[in-house]
């Protein structure tokens, strides 16, 4: 792999750009949008798109076989990183990923090497924390008069686009369940870089929509569903904030609202803490930042499910930034969290 770019070639054509670049023997080529990504068949990679894809079939390409992996052909409309690893001896190992972010700029790709780094604003270069999966998005909240049986208020995880980003499968699927319900997803900046003024935005608002929904809708349920900094907030709202000195001091909410709570479901904590009864997964390490105290939302526990599993990047403070996007398309996790949502708002 070429340093920032030497040994790159970018190459526009009429309507469409490739870049070529190469490690030993390798070569890799990525074609922009409209034609897809193709890879040697010894490459392996994940893909990241910061935004929609859909898989194709075109120029005789056969779009779920593309690299001789299954991988689908992704058509991408923003920026995206690719995470490549080889495994061929005659390319030899690769020490660790080497993540490539690709940017579009004007009618051609830019390329970097990104250096290890620590610290969340390495991170913000590297993950648009989107997966490669179809998102089901909540239809538009319903008129404020009108209260819900059960709300179901989702806080998206860092850099997705405002929505339900990928807890909206497990909230619609959980929703269809329940007659009736909402889906309210929490308005806040979900920013990667500067981290805690975004937890801090995050813990806010779900203060002031769940002192909202308590006043105005007395009878109904709330869920909170979180993934990544949205479980982070999530928490940080009902239990206080005490996850470091970065980090703006909160009132925990969950004397005030605990008793309209039936359930809270979170993927990716970064304030996991391991051992607990409500954790999931596999996980047996706790998050980047700790959640050292329950105190204030301890009678609550009952009512919490956490996914985390072992060498997730920010729940289990792993080195696995593909454990942390992989949630979603574990059906096992999936349905856990779907049913326990239904079963806790009965």
């Amino acid at each position: 792999m070429p340093r920032s770019g030497k040994g790159c070639k970018s190459t526009p054509t009429r309507d469409k750009v490739a870049l070529k670049f190469s490690r030993g023997s390798s070569t890799w080529r990525v074609w922009w949008w409209p034609t897809p990504l193709e890879m040697p068949r010894d490459v392996s990679f994940s893909l990241v798109p910061d935004s929609g894809w859909r898989s194709v079939q075109e120029d005789g390409h056969d779009p779920m076989n593309l690299d001789g992996s299954g991988q689908p052909t992704f058509l991408l409309h923003s920026d995206f990183v690719l995470d490549f690893g080889s495994s061929n001896k005659t390319h030899g190992h690769l020490s660790h990923s080497v993540v490539v972010h690709l940017l579009r700029k004007e009618q051609h790709l830019a390329v970097e090497k990104m250096q290890p780094q620590s610290g969340l604003s390495a991170l913000a270069a590297l993950v648009p924390m989107v997966l490669a999966l179809p998102q089901q998005q909540p239809p538009p909240p319903g008129p404020p008069a009108a209260c819900a049986p059960v709300n179901i208020i989702v806080a998206r995880g860092s850099l997705e686009a405002q929505g339900a980003g990928l807890l909206g499968n497990i909230a619609m699927n959980a929703s269809m369940q329940i007659p009736g319900s909402v889906i309210t997803p929490l308005v806040y900046p979900a920013q990667l870089d500067p981290y805690p003024p975004s937890v801090s935005a995050g813990v806010m608002n779900m203060t002031t929509l769940l002192n909202q929904q308590a006043q105005q809708c007395p009878q109904s349920k709330l869920v909170l569903m979180g993934y990544s900094q949205g479980a982070q907030v999530s928490l940080d709202t009902l239990c206080g904030t005490t996850d470091g000195p970065n980090f703006n001091t909160t009132v925990a909410q969950a004397p005030m609202v605990g008793s309209k709570i039936a359930a809270v479901v979170l993927f990716g904590d970064p304030t996991f803490i391991a051992g607990q009864p409500f954790a999931k997964g596999t996980s047996k390490k706790n998050g980047i930042f700790p959640r050292m105290d329950l105190g204030p939302c301890q009678t609550l526990t009952s009512k919490f499910a956490s996914f985390c599993d072992d060498t997730d990047l920010f729940c289990a403070s792993g080195q696995n930034l593909t454990v942390h996007l992989g949630y979603f398309s574990k059906q096992d996790y999936v349905a856990q969290a779907s049913s326990f949502i239904v079963q806790q708002t009965k």
